[in-house]
């Protein structure tokens, strides 16, 4: 589900919120995806974004300040979790399992 995908006449700031930290983070991620959803845990929207990178708090810290602002001063429920493509994880499993730690080359070859 996309930020368009929430239902904006339910709440128009989480609507916006979603959509605005998407924008951040494709703007420095291009080829990040992302999938919105509900959650009960703590309860509220998350943006969940899926991308290729090394460490992911640098996403998170490209829309840290902006995360604080809808999370502290406008009280709303929204959360970003960041995550790495599947074949990345593959990737680190297998050099985890030969007792090495992959670096960035291999990280970005594809499987």
């Amino acid at each position: 589900m996309r930020a368009a995908d929430i239902q904006p006449d339910r709440d128009p700031a989480i609507h916006h919120a979603a959509a605005q930290l998407q924008e951040l983070m494709h703007a420095k991620y291009p080829g990040a995806t992302f999938v919105v959803a509900e959650g009960d845990d703590p309860e509220g929207v998350y943006v969940h974004v899926t991308a290729d990178v090394d460490d992911l708090a640098t996403v998170l810290e490209t829309v840290a300040d902006q995360l604080f602002a809808y999370q502290v001063e406008q009280e709303l429920a929204i959360y970003v979790v960041p995550q790495r493509p599947l074949h990345r994880t593959l990737l680190n499993i297998e050099a985890q399992r030969q007792g090495r730690r992959l670096s960035p080359i291999h990280a970005y070859s594809s499987p």
